[in-house]
């Protein structure tokens, strides 16, 4: 003789309810990705880990790429051709956890750069 146990349970809700109350992606696909741009119109776009190296993808008037804790922010592999820092600036540290990138300019360190 089967037991009841009706009672004693809750129904699970449907896929269809679920599924309705969870937001998915974002907002507006099509909106451009957050930076932080800085006066000079330098963008952080975004800061990730490849291979255990930290990178940071930015923005400037002189392209797009990645840049790397160093003089130039160059990655190992980069010429100097592709150098996206002018001469006299390096990238002194990539805080991952935060977003936050932070630039020496002759030597002197910047206030950090983090995404909004």
């Amino acid at each position: 003789m089967p037991i009841d146990l009706s009672d004693r349970l809750t129904p699970l809700p449907s896929a269809t309810e679920v599924q309705d109350r969870v937001l998915a992606g974002r907002r507006d696909p099509f909106q451009p990705l957050v930076g932080s741009t800085t006066s000079n119109g330098f963008i952080l776009k975004g800061v990730l880990v490849v291979g255990g190296q930290q990178r940071a993808l930015v923005q400037t008037s002189d392209g797009s790429g990645a840049l790397c804790v160093g003089p130039g922010g160059r990655c190992p592999g980069q010429v100097e051709a592709d150098q996206l820092l002018p001469p006299s600036w390096s990238l002194l540290s990539i805080d991952v956890q935060r977003g936050c990138i932070t630039l020496t300019q002759g030597g002197k360190s910047q206030p950090p750069i983090c995404m909004l």
